[in-house]
């Protein structure tokens, strides 16, 4: 077959599995965007409520890259399974990653509800009004967190298995709901209270629940790849945890160092003030579009990337990142043309230019927005080529590179040149875009690491 050949055979799946995927994955930052936009909007508290409801959702965030231990060691496994053709197994090892997860789901809850206080006073650093606003979100979430959980793992099984039209109606769904949710519930419209914050945490715990209702009824319906029946929950086996943990550990340490420098990176712009927490949440709602991108392309390759190496046809998955990587860098550079050339329009999104405090915001991310334009070439380079890697069960390779861009760009550099430091503050000005300017190194350091590995190879003779 001829070069042009493969490559058509390699692009069709990718796009196939991946544009749904990216219109899936772009459902959940659209949800807490949403969310952000309208607490923005909200009377003489904007910048207080985006802060508090931003700094929530990077808390959610964090604790369920716990779940990643479950639904990454799960993915690894069954995706080589189905490659093989041993369904059964793929489908005991899906429902049991659920019982699980459920438990889990029960565990976090109770740390959002009681530690809600603590997470913002203490460990974020809030000023006291964006402290009250995110303890009110964060513990209603809360109560909601079992099915958030389970949902999560759901969705995230029909999509890593390749049924990414039925994770996407299930998440588009989700989102419509929570748009009804948020501007009833937060406004008070249609007859009911105006809730403010909680209403936006009550309406994406409702979106969710009905979330979870659709993505079961595909796992049971006999027609997803993923076909799931009681037995499959009531075949009770410990070797099948101790291996999903013994593939998933890696996953959500690797992971726990990127979201723990998020919250990191929070606390260092929570400590420049309000106004710069309020830009620095808008900025990071805005930049989880072009992730989302990023994450389909990167789930086609997981999916496409496991199951040929569980057939032995390791050439046709080294040629299945390579595409999608090409296909992410050419986004990653239309996206980043967009951020650069309307920084501003997109700050006014979420604050409505009607005060001090939000012109001053606007300014602010403005000028970080810029900054992070340029990161999105070396982000679509390490979420697509990470993605394979994770496939092939590299595990280890990625906990290293994510310490390493996440200590030096995301902590070290970000600390320096955010907050100030004696030298290097006369070469650059403390504030918010001396804080985007180490994440973005941190960012082109993981990329280059991830770059140099798959091009050695070394992970298609990994043993799952």
């Amino acid at each position: 077959m001829r070069k042009t050949g493969r490559g058509r055979t390699t692009l069709i799946p990718i796009l196939a599995t991946a544009i749904p995927a990216i219109v899936d994955l772009l459902c959940q930052p659209a949800t807490w965007m949403a969310d952000k936009i309208f607490v923005g909007h909200i009377p003489d508290s904007g910048a207080a409520a985006l802060a508090a409801v931003g700094s929530s959702t990077l808390i959610v965030l964090f604790t369920l890259t716990i779940l990643l231990t479950t639904l990454i060691g799960t993915i690894i496994i069954i995706l080589r399974y189905m490659g093989a053709g041993e369904y059964e197994e793929a489908y005991h090892y899906s429902a049991q990653s659920l019982v699980a997860s459920l438990s889990v789901g029960i565990g976090i809850g109770i740390l959002w509800y009681l530690g809600a206080g603590p997470i913002f006073r203490d460990l974020l650093h809030s000023p006291d009004n964006v402290s009250e606003l995110g303890i009110r979100y964060l513990k209603i979430l809360g109560l909601f967190c079992p099915i958030i959980v389970v949902n999560f793992m759901t969705t995230g099984l029909l999509r890593f298995s390749g049924d990414t039209v039925k994770s996407m109606c299930t998440n588009v769904t989700v989102v419509v709901i929570n748009l009804l949710g948020d501007y009833v519930l937060i406004f008070g419209q249609w007859g009911f209270p105006k809730m403010g914050v909680a209403g936006a945490a009550l309406a994406a715990g409702v979106a969710n629940s009905v979330g979870l209702i659709i993505s079961t009824s595909f796992l049971f319906s006999g027609k997803a790849m993923i076909k799931l029946s009681p037995r499959h929950f009531t075949d009770f086996r410990l070797s099948t945890f101790k291996r999903i943990m013994g593939k998933g550990i890696p996953v959500t340490t690797e992971q726990l160092f990127a979201t723990g420098a998020y919250l990191i990176v929070v606390r260092y712009a929570n400590r420049l003030g309000e106004v710069a927490a309020g830009a620095h949440q808008a900025i990071i709602s805005f930049s989880w579009i072009s992730i989302m991108f990023y994450l389909g392309l990167g789930t086609a390759a997981t999916a496409l990337t496991g199951k040929r190496l569980g057939a032995k046809n390791e050439d046709l998955a080294d040629r299945v990142g390579k595409v999608a990587a090409k296909i992410s860098i050419c986004f990653g550079i239309m996206f980043g043309a967009l951020l650069f050339f309307c920084s501003r329009g997109i700050m006014q999104l979420f604050l409505p230019p009607e005060s001090g405090d939000n012109m001053r915001a606007i300014e602010i991310g403005a000028q970080c927005l810029k900054i992070v334009a340029v990161m999105q070439i070396p982000k679509s380079i390490n979420i697509v080529l990470g993605s394979s890697l994770r496939a092939a069960g590299d595990l280890r390779w990625l906990v290293f590179v994510n310490a390493v861009g996440a200590i030096i760009g995301d902590i070290f550099l970000a600390r320096s040149l955010g907050l100030g430091m004696p030298g290097v503050s006369r070469l650059i000005k403390p504030g918010l875009n001396g804080v985007w300017l180490g994440v973005a190194i941190g960012e082109t350091i993981r990329s280059g690491m991830n770059f140099h590995r798959y091009q050695r190879g070394r992970w298609k003779k990994i043993k799952i």
